[in-house]
């Protein structure tokens, strides 16, 4: 053990000097100005990237009973994530998934 640490409960701590917070705080520049621009209207919502998902779900969630769907570049994980959920919120819509040599395949049972 060193001069400079002490032993506790929790184990060694070195002993470092005090820091005056006074002195850190003065040291500090201020912050920026905020800038606020005008109010605009009409200027469109950008899409979030990555935000696929949102269009695949619409997809399925506008099957009729009876049709089906193929997708293609979809993760199948997601598809059966959105057939259950559709299921679980009680919309009354059943979902078959299957993958097909072309991509996978939803049918809409219910």
């Amino acid at each position: 053990m060193k001069s400079s640490e002490r032993v506790t409960g929790y184990g060694t701590i070195i002993d470092k000097p005090a820091i005056d917070l006074a002195s850190v705080r003065l040291t500090r520049s201020p912050p920026p100005k905020p800038e606020i621009g005008e109010v605009e209207v009409g200027i469109p919502v950008p899409k979030k990237p990555g935000r696929e998902a949102g269009e695949v779900a619409a997809a399925v969630y506008a099957l009729q009973a009876g049709q089906s769907r193929l997708f293609k570049n979809v993760d199948a994980k997601r598809l059966y994530g959105y057939a259950k959920m559709a299921k679980q919120k009680g919309l009354g819509t059943e979902y078959a998934i299957r993958t097909v040599e072309d991509g996978i395949r939803v049918w809409r049972l219910a």
